[in-house]
C-alpha cells in the first residue's frame, strides 16, 4: 500500500475510534430508566445487574470492561444511580456505595475489578452446565 493509501486507512481507523469512544461516553452518561421488574428479571434471568453512578471513578474504570463483555454475553444489567428514576433501588437493595453488583449469588460492592468480574462469572455455566465456581460466595479462592 501507498502512504497515501495508508494515510487514508489511519483517517478512517481514527474516526472510528473517535465515535466509538462517543457513543460509550453518551452510554456511561445516560440516565435510562430501569424498571423494577427489569433488574428482577435480569436476577432470575442468571444475569448480574451492575448499580454505577457516572461520575464515579471506579464505576468508570470498571465500566469499558462491562460494556465490552455485555457486547458479547448480554449477561450484564447496568443502572446509572444518576438517573433520578432509578434512585429507589437504593433502598430497595440497600446500596450503600456504587459500583455493587447483585446477582442470584449475593450482592459484591467493594471489591476489586477482577474480584467484581469473579463474581459475574460464578452463576455463569460452561457448555456441560456446570457451574464456574463450586463457591457461594465467588470472591473467596
Amino acid at each position: 500500500m501507498s502512504i497515501k493509501e495508508w494515510s487514508v486507512l489511519g483517517v478512517i481507523v481514527l474516526i472510528l475510534v473517535l465515535f466509538g469512544i462517543g457513543k460509550y461516553n453518551g452510554y456511561v452518561r445516560s440516565n435510562r430508566i430501569v424498571s423494577k421488574d427489569t433488574v428482577q428479571k435480569a436476577i432470575k434471568e442468571d444475569k448480574t445487574v451492575v448499580f454505577y453512578r457516572d461520575d464515579c471513578s471506579r464505576c468508570r474504570k470498571l465500566l469499558p470492561e462491562l460494556l465490552v463483555r455485555n457486547t458479547f454475553k448480554k449477561d450484564v444489567l447496568l443502572v446509572n444511580m444518576n438517573g433520578k428514576h432509578n434512585r429507589p433501588f437504593k433502598a430497595q437493595y440497600k446500596l450503600k456505595q456504587v459500583p455493587t453488583l447483585i446477582n442470584k449469588t449475593g450482592t459484591y460492592s467493594g471489591l476489586t475489578n477482577s474480584e467484581y468480574f469473579d463474581a459475574i462469572k460464578a452463576i455463569q455455566k460452561d457448555d456441560g452446565g456446570v457451574r464456574y465456581s463450586n463457591s457461594p460466595d465467588p470472591t473467596v479462592q
